[in-house]
Order: C-alpha cells, then sequence, then structure tokens
C-alpha cells in the first residue's frame, strides 16, 4: 500500500490485515515501533517488489492504495488482475485511477462481477496477455 493509504487505515483504529505481511511503499516515512507486526516500509520499484514476492512464494499479492500507487505497477507490467470498485456516493473530485502516470495502454477483459454490502460495486478484470500493445504483466 501507498503511505497515504498506510494513514488513513491506521488512522481507522485495529489494523485489519491482521498477520499477513504488508509492504508500505514511502519515499518520505520509515516504520516505526508501534506499527503492526509484519508490516515493512520500503522503496522498492514495483519490479523490486515482485520479484521478491514471487521469491516469498506469494502466489496473491493484493495491491490497496490510490491512483499514483496503481499506476506505477500498471506502468511497471506488474498487474495482473485489477478489480476496480464503485461506492455510491458523489465525490465532485478526486484522484485519477492510475494517478495519472501515463501508463502504457493496456488491454483488460471483464472476469466478473460483485455486489458487496453497503451497495459497492466490483468489477473483476484480468489481464489480456494476448494483447500487442500491453507491456507484460
Amino acid at each position: 500500500m501507498g503511505r497515504k493509504t498506510w494513514a488513513v487505515v491506521r488512522s481507522m483504529g485495529d489494523w485489519p490485515y491482521g498477520t499477513r505481511p504488508a509492504w508500505v511503499l514511502s519515499r518520505t516515512q520509515a516504520g516505526g515501533a508501534d506499527d503492526p507486526s509484519g508490516v515493512r516500509f520500503t522503496q522498492q520499484t514495483p519490479q523490486d517488489l515482485r520479484a521478491q514476492w514471487q521469491a516469498m512464494g506469494l502466489q496473491r499479492v493484493w495491491l490497496v492504495g490510490g491512483g499514483d500507487l496503481a499506476g506505477r505497477f500498471l506502468a511497471a507490467g506488474c498487474l495482473d488482475e485489477l478489480v476496480v470498485t464503485t461506492i455510491p456516493v458523489v465525490l465532485g473530485a478526486g484522484v485519477p485511477l492510475f494517478g495519472g502516470t501515463g501508463a502504457p495502454q493496456a488491454r483488460w477483459k471483464r472476469a466478473g462481477m460483485g455486489l458487496h454490502p453497503g451497495g459497492v460495486h466490483g468489477v473483476y478484470y484480468q489481464f489480456d496477455s494476448g494483447s500487442a500493445s500491453a507491456g507484460g504483466g
């Protein structure tokens, strides 16, 4: 997750991820003594993190954060699946889906949909590896 998401999650009280390992990508903050077990702060690139996770045998990694973080992973070709979740609240303004990073065009195919409590609607996409314009993933 990104540092901004980290700050929001920490402000909500109990750590919701239990003992699952978590990485916080931040160029400005390091971990503290009161951080939950398994939380690591890092400045690594998406490619380096993906290689590390693969070496650890992790098969599914959930990216939590805003458009900037998602855009960095997309631009690096490090996303295989995308879940776009909408919440029925009109914001009026916000952060672009991929943070305006100029991420390369990629093809995605819809893999499913789900309606969750509170009216949250999720659309699940998978990276289309047959796309000539996609940059890996």
